[in-house]
């Protein structure tokens, strides 16, 4: 007796108050079909880009450190952060201060 009044209570329920929303509803949803990483589109420079901007003429001469800049300056340009290392960078400070701790 108590299952029929419970499973009738449940029908009006079901019928004053209809299921609406994420939480409410009954029906599970299937999980979203996994892209394949070969099928989006590629984000970065082509090989072509990347290319002249390492083989530039007018680099040749210059310093590593002259170099770096130059390819930072130009992969900016086309929106690709390059990060650039140089000596004594603030970096540097952050490592030795790591370091520390974890060597206390």
């Amino acid at each position: 007796m108590r299952d029929r009044i419970l499973r009738i209570f449940q029908w009006v329920l079901g019928l004053l108050l209809p299921a609406h929303g994420e939480h409410r509803t009954t029906a599970t949803t299937a999980p979203p079909a996994p892209v394949s990483a070969w099928q989006k589109p590629w984000r970065g420079p082509s090989s072509a880009q990347v290319r002249a901007i390492f083989h530039a003429e007018e680099d040749q001469g210059l310093t590593l450190e002259q170099r770096q800049h130059r390819w930072a300056v130009r992969f900016e340009a086309i929106g690709i952060d390059y990060p650039v290392r140089y000596p004594n960078d603030h970096f540097e400070q952050y490592a030795r201060h790591s370091d520390r701790r974890l060597s206390a």
